[in-house]
């Protein structure tokens, strides 16, 4: 069986909602969007709603680097945001990302269902690839 490139990126952008979907439910009134790409940056999204009287807005990227790259980086601290707003900014990157470049005021969030584990990024859902981590984000052995 051949698995087009297309066709993974589509099963990654799944688990990538849902990711997304677990943070900012929509039935706590979250909507989720996709912002246009600027000068081929990665993909970012806002999530927003209305609450007790407030906006509140977080752009959000997403990384399936080892080490999240400063173009990526860049691309979520490049939107723009409304300061009347309540704004945050995340990152959500693979169990077992080297986090230590990503600036302080980035949220980050860690994906369920990708990892590393030996270097390699692997869908952790497969028990064959499951490695569990610390919240630190070291694997455990």
């Amino acid at each position: 069986m051949v698995i087009h490139m297309g066709y993974a990126q589509d099963i990654m952008q799944a688990f990538v909602t849902k990711d997304f979907q677990a943070r900012f439910p929509a039935f706590e009134g979250w909507k989720l969007e996709t912002l246009p790409k600027n000068n081929g940056s990665s993909q970012v999204y806002r999530a927003s709603r209305y609450y007790h009287g407030r906006q509140q807005a977080a752009v959000l990227a997403v990384s399936f680097d080892p080490k999240p790259s400063a173009g990526c980086i860049a691309g979520l601290t490049n939107v723009p945001v409304n300061s009347r707003d309540q704004n945050s900014r995340y990152l959500l990157v693979p169990q077992g990302a080297d986090v230590s470049g990503v600036p302080a005021g980035i949220g980050l969030l860690t994906m369920r269902s990708f990892g590393f584990s030996g270097g390699e990024l692997v869908w952790l859902t497969k028990k064959k690839n499951a490695v569990r981590y610390s919240p630190m984000g070291i694997p455990i052995v």
